[in-house]
């Protein structure tokens, strides 16, 4: 080569780093229950007061607001029609309904002058109905929230019984039919614990015509109430010609009633009350109920929660809650384990047990008809599991029933009722959280729509069951669901009318949540902003030993004609805030036009707010969306980060 030639090198540009991304399509709420960096891309390792808007999308959830105050802690809320409604606040019994004109009407319930609900008062002595303090006061059936029975209403005072119907009176048992005179007779009904009334029927043959002392089978009574004869064209005639004698059981009349007209048919009825020490007790104390019966039918109640009772529940008659037979109850396990609530799984019932006491936890029955007619229920089966700690929370959501144990919201599965399995987990991802409330047995629950929704400590846990996760390697069980969890819910007691939910408090107000998610007025908390946010999981990409630099973030979200949003990253423990975009979101609407945030972009399509990054020599990061301005909603649709990763993680 000659001296003068130049070497000609070549020059090698390095090659850029490659870029990877991490896309969140699918929401499906909070899992407080994993570490942040074993939370999957799908799920929050912190999500407050956000609901699915549709499958694997969600938003912030819409506001509450006051439709009523009254005096004391509001203890229940009850359909009464379409338009009214029934609230049990301090010592008081509220309507809540429209006037004439339209307008909101709240106003205590009172003997005598209120003329479309002094229907619902009778045997009442003093003038104005004084509810009890006491929350067991009143039981639930069914899926529906009523104070008792089955579309009746029944208010137990300790005193007086009010119930809803005209149509209905207690019903007053014959005990025997087919007496003589002097005694005898054949028992046919047993008492009714909800009355110390009862009847006797007598059969006046040619024999005893003359006779005019008739002897009931009990003495010391607390009255004779009415007695009827049959004259002689087969009618019951009430009479007043007799001298009673409560003190052993007897009346005289001044003239014999004489033969019955209808040879074999009884033709003497005498109605008397005694009372018997702790009857009306075993029922007025109960707390919950369900509606269930023979062959799966749900024409009796079954109700228990009797603290002088724990183990014993009580059925009434067939499609008649008026009554209670002495004769109609069960003891289920040991004492020393109380009935702590019920849930019907097929044709089944299943009575949960209170403490563990009792080796089983959950007792399966199924009612037939033995060869008398008479109605038995049958213990088929045994469950092992959590004992329930909150009756009120047992509620039949989706496909099962789900309720609150030590361990978490369970389920049982109507094929587990016919084999040994045990309780299945459906809360494994609120668990981190729900299991440290303190007064977990205060807890109650409501299913509205698809969700099941717990109540406690001002919280609302919340079950999706439209959207079950089916997840093989899932402590407990391969379903769970998606799951959410809000705040600012002071809840004392709750109801789902229509799909609208209400809720009471203990100052006495009455709630009820906003429905129409475009209205910016549905979201706020009685007129204060609602808080919600979203964290991602952990983010630590592909290996997480490697060194990453976070470069870009984009985030879709639906548009509202009002909203803002602030992104933040936690970067080595301290969160950064990231962007506030309080523009892009927004569209214009003339409907709900708002000066002071006007913009004239009218896309309403699906928004994208993004930024570029630099977090630099990170091993994982972590996102938080949210969003803590009045009237303002919030509703996600994607997310994802563009990252390139290199060298190893030096401390």
């Amino acid at each position: 080569m000659p001296d003068n030639e130049v070497k000609s090198e070549r020059f090698e540009v390095p090659e850029s780093p490659e870029r990877n991304v991490y896309i969140i399509n699918k929401f499906l709420g909070c899992d407080y229950t994993s570490s942040p960096s074993a939370v999957d891309e799908n799920h929050s390792s912190s999500c407050i007061n956000m609901i699915r808007y549709m499958p694997g999308k969600i938003r912030k959830r819409m506001g509450y607001e006051n439709i009523a105050t009254g005096s004391g802690t509001a203890y229940g809320i009850w359909k009464w029609d379409n338009d009214n409604y029934l609230v049990h606040i301090g010592e008081r019994l509220y309507h809540i309904g429209r006037d004439e004109s339209g307008d909101l009407d709240f106003s205590v319930i009172t003997s005598g002058t209120d003329t479309t609900y002094s229907k619902i008062i009778k045997n009442v002595s003093n003038a104005e109905f004084v509810m009890p303090e006491k929350k067991y006061s009143y039981i639930r059936s069914g899926e529906e929230a009523i104070i008792f029975g089955n579309g009746d209403l029944f208010f137990y005072d300790g005193k007086d019984t009010l119930y809803e119907s005209n149509e209905y009176d207690i019903y007053v048992p014959t005990v025997t039919i087919s007496k003589k005179p002097e005694g005898g007779g054949t028992s046919y009904e047993a008492f009714n614990l909800l009355t110390p009334k009862f009847k006797e029927s007598f059969y006046v043959d040619q024999e005893s015509s003359t006779e005019i002392v008739f002897n009931l089978s009990y003495s010391d009574l607390d009255s004779i109430d009415k007695v009827s004869v049959m004259d002689s064209n087969g009618e019951w005639q009430e009479i007043q010609t007799y001298t009673a004698d409560i003190t052993n059981g007897k009346i005289t009349f001044d003239t014999a009633p004489g033969q019955s007209p209808s040879e074999g048919e009884d033709n003497v009825i005498i109605e008397a009350s005694k009372t018997f020490n702790g009857y009306y007790d075993r029922i007025a104390n109960c707390r919950f109920a369900i509606a269930f019966g023979v062959n799966g039918n749900y024409d009796r109640l079954f109700i228990s929660g009797n603290p002088d009772f724990p183990n014993f529940d009580w059925y009434s008659e067939k499609d008649n809650i008026t009554y209670f037979p002495d004769t109609g109850y069960s003891t289920i396990g040991s004492d020393a384990s109380p009935i702590n609530g019920y849930a019907i799984v097929s044709n089944n019932l299943v009575t949960f047990k209170g403490d563990g006491s009792d080796r089983q936890t959950a007792i399966v029955r199924v009612g037939t008809i033995d060869s008398y007619g008479t109605p038995i229920f049958t213990i088929t089966n045994s469950l092992q599991g959590s004992p329930v700690i909150a009756p009120e929370t047992s509620i039949m959501a989706g496909i099962e029933p789900l309720f609150l144990t030590e361990q978490g919201i369970m389920a049982i599965s109507a094929n587990e009722v016919s084999g040994d399995q045990l309780m299945n987990s459906r809360s494994w991802y609120l668990n981190g959280k729900l299991l440290s409330e303190p007064h977990l047995e205060k807890a109650f629950a409501i299913r509205n729509g698809d969700f099941y929704m717990l109540f406690i400590n001002g919280h609302v846990y919340i079950l999706d069951t439209l959207q079950p996760i089916a997840t093989v390697n899932a402590p407990y069980s391969t379903r769970q669901y998606a799951t959410f969890y809000w705040e600012n819910v002071p809840a004392t007691c709750a109801i789902s009318i229509d799909g609208v939910v209400y809720f009471g408090t203990a100052d006495g107000e009455i709630m009820r949540f906003y429905t129409d998610a475009d209205a910016l007025s549905s979201y706020n908390d009685n007129g204060e902003a609602i808080y919600c946010r979203y964290d991602t999981a952990d983010i630590d990409a592909l290996l997480f030993f490697k060194v990453k630099t976070y470069r870009y973030f984009a985030l879709r979200v639906f548009p509202a004609v009002h909203a803002s949003i602030k992104i933040w990253a936690l970067k080595h423990g301290i969160w950064e805030l990231l962007k506030e975009d309080y523009d892009t979101l927004k569209y214009f609407s003339f409907r709900q036009v708002k000066f002071s945030t006007f913009t004239f972009s009218n896309d309403s399509g699906l928004k994208i707010v993004s930024s570029k990054l630099r977090l630099k020599k990170m091993d994982h990061v972590r996102f938080r969306i949210e969003n803590d301005q009045l009237n303002e909603p919030l509703m996600l649709d994607q997310f994802g980060v563009e990252y390139t990763q290199s060298g190893n993680y030096k401390n």
